[in-house]
């Protein structure tokens, strides 16, 4: 990490959407568990310049790959806020939204994952997090026990640092 490591990512264009899969899967695995581990790595992450790959990466024709990314994204959101407005200014935040209407199961599992903590630490995004509310909810009866519990955390975040969201959980039926 201190020989700038990551930089790598981008040197050899490891997330280039081109490559094959397991290429992609293990990238985004290694940077996903820097991130989940601790945010002494947030820094070096954040310097990889990887946000522009994942905004491609999210949209990605195989399932595992836009899970993997949302699940990144909800670690680089673990453990401070230093990713939010990163984040939303590169389109993720909204494309971790759109996941979670996405048809595979561990895509909408993870989608959840990431707003959930991209609300946790402050209330910053939460107006830009007032869109998924209603998917949240409607995820409560997810077929995958673990989508719903995920959907139940990220509404727990949504409440947990202001009331700015309280009226759309009331709205779309959160509390029943």
């Amino acid at each position: 990490m201190q020989g700038g490591g990551l930089k790598t990512i981008n040197k050899y264009k490891l997330l280039d959407k081109s490559h094959a899969v397991s290429l992609t899967l293990d990238t985004l695995g290694l940077v996903s568990q820097l991130a989940r581990i601790s945010k002494d790595f947030y820094e070096a992450i954040h310097n990889a310049g990887v946000y522009n790959e994942l905004k491609v990466l999210i949209q990605h024709e195989d399932p595992q790959v836009r899970a993997k990314v949302c699940n990144l994204i909800g670690n680089l959101c673990r453990h401070t806020g230093f990713f939010y407005e990163k984040l939303l200014n590169f389109g993720l935040i909204a494309a971790a939204i759109e996941c979670c209407r996405d048809i595979d199961r561990n895509t909408r599992k993870f989608a959840c994952f990431a707003v959930g903590n991209a609300g946790f630490h402050n209330d910053v995004l939460y107006d830009n997090l007032r869109p998924c509310v209603v998917l949240l909810v409607d995820l409560l009866k997810d077929q995958e026990e673990k989508t719903r519990a995920n959907a139940a955390g990220a509404l727990g975040n949504f409440v947990r640092n202001s009331n700015t969201l309280c009226k759309d959980l009331i709205k779309h039926g959160a509390l029943k």
